[in-house]
């Protein structure tokens, strides 16, 4: 498994960590976020949305509406799976077609349902570490899609100084 750990001291590291994943992204990459509430899956997604030419102040939880959608140079699609209760409603709210859209796709609490987000999509673990560090878990897919091996290799990359890799691309 090619994983890489590391820590973020601030709100404002996680968001530079969602503008940096968003930067590398090819076209329909989804992204599973798992974290406690308060974890920084909003900010990480923040992060990405100024990455995309989106105000990152527009970025709300999806946690009532399930889906935000951020048109912009490449849209953003934000999902938040707290909510659901089964498997049904994920297909009710038309889930899969966000995956292949042509933007970028960020599911919230995406280890409720984990058949219903992409093989290929990166697994992003946040963990409160103190009142705004976090420690941040990245888990890329195997076996790797040869047609995202940049994308791979640009994740594998943004490890910190301080942080641990055991990635392998």
């Amino acid at each position: 498994m090619s994983v890489l750990e590391f820590d973020l001291p601030d709100e404002g590291a996680t968001e530079a960590l969602g503008r940096a994943l968003a930067e590398a992204a090819p076209v329909n990459a989804v992204f599973a976020l798992v974290g406690e509430l308060g974890a920084g899956k909003t900010h990480l997604v923040k992060g990405m949305a100024r990455a995309l030419g989106l105000d990152p102040e527009d970025v709300t939880s999806p946690t009532f509406t399930l889906i935000q959608e951020y048109p912009g140079e490449r849209t953003l699609y934000h999902v938040d799976l707290y909510r659901i209760e089964g498997v049904e409603q994920t297909e009710h709210i038309g889930i899969d077609e966000l995956f292949e859209a042509g933007g970028l796709c960020a599911v919230e609490w995406a280890d409720k349902f984990p058949g219903v987000v992409p093989e290929d999509a990166v697994r992003v673990e946040l963990t409160v570490s103190g009142p705004t560090a976090r420690k941040v878990r990245i888990v890329l897919p195997e076996p790797f899609d040869p047609e995202r091996e940049a994308f791979y290799k640009a994740i594998a990359a943004m490890t910190p100084n301080n942080g641990t890799r055991e990635a392998r691309v």
